[in-house]
């Protein structure tokens, strides 16, 4: 299994050749490694041939499975939603550090803006109970898989899920905004790996001619949404960051900017906190 994968090019190819094994026989991982020298039964090595062969033509591994993990969270995910990916996990711990750092509200309200399967709301949820999470998706379906997932931990009472564009959907004031949204330019799109540009959505991931197209107008929606030290929280490409640090500083003052960097060392996650407009 491990041999095939890897032949093709699949990255993890031990990983996710164990995966794949674990779901045709619906065994734990000890499971799998007490059963190795066993024979497989007949049902099982049918059900791990379509497996592997939808994981050979690029189909990506949490769609087969119909699951990935995210900040110990296991979430269900499908084609109508973006796989979680461990880059966000630093929007969910910039946006629990900002609430920690917060003592002007003893209720904050943080929005989750284009949640997708839910991954950053449940878990910022789960992580702060004391806040109250808005999760919105402009996709239908996105909506009803994050619905889905927040079921799965009957203990989150603090998550409400809406269907809205960006941030038109919501008045008042709220204390932190978080949005992972799509931030790929139009011509890269095309040249991702194949997991992503034949199966992910590409709603989740065309962000337009720079990239930016839907994160400059969250920018300026958040500006009239946030308190005066509300933060906006948001996951970009490396490469996109101070473009759109420029961006903001000749358009806002006042404005503080915190650039959060991933576990490779890169720029990867923006927080820009008291937006003003002039």
């Amino acid at each position: 299994m491990t041999a095939v994968l890897d032949n093709a090019g699949i990255p993890d190819s031990r990983i996710e050749g164990d995966l794949l094994c674990m779901q045709a026989m619906s065994a734990t991982r000890e499971e799998l490694y007490v059963s190795l020298n066993q024979p497989i039964e007949p049902s099982v090595a049918d059900c791990l041939a379509v497996l592997l062969d939808r994981r050979l033509s690029r189909e990506p591994a949490a769609y087969i499975l119909g699951y990935k993990e995210f900040y110990g969270f296991v979430l269900s995910v499908s084609p109508e939603v973006l796989i979680p990916r461990p880059e966000t996990e630093h929007v969910v711990d910039s946006v629990l550090q900002v609430l920690s750092d917060k003592t002007t509200s003893s209720r904050p309200v943080v929005l989750d803006i284009g949640t997708g399967s839910g991954a950053i709301a449940i878990a910022v949820a789960s992580k702060s109970p004391q806040s109250v999470v808005i999760a919105s998706d402009i996709s239908s379906a996105a909506i009803k898989i994050a619905y889905a997932n927040k079921s799965k931990y009957p203990k989150l009472h603090n998550i409400e899920f809406v269907i809205g564009d960006l941030l038109t959907c919501f008045q008042g004031s709220v204390d932190v905004i978080a949005a992972n949204l799509p931030y790929v330019p139009t011509s890269v799109v095309q040249t991702l790996d194949p997991e992503i540009r034949l199966y992910e959505p590409l709603g989740a991931l065309d962000g337009g001619k720079d990239g930016l197209d839907f994160i400059r107008q969250i920018v300026e929606q958040a500006a009239g949404l946030l308190t005066s030290t509300g933060s906006l929280i948001l996951e970009l490409d490396p490469s996109q960051v101070h473009p759109l640090c420029m961006f903001i500083s000749e358009a806002y003052r006042g404005v503080k900017l915190q650039i959060v960097k991933d576990l490779h060392g890169l720029d990867r996650v923006l927080v820009v906190t008291g937006l003003a407009v002039y």
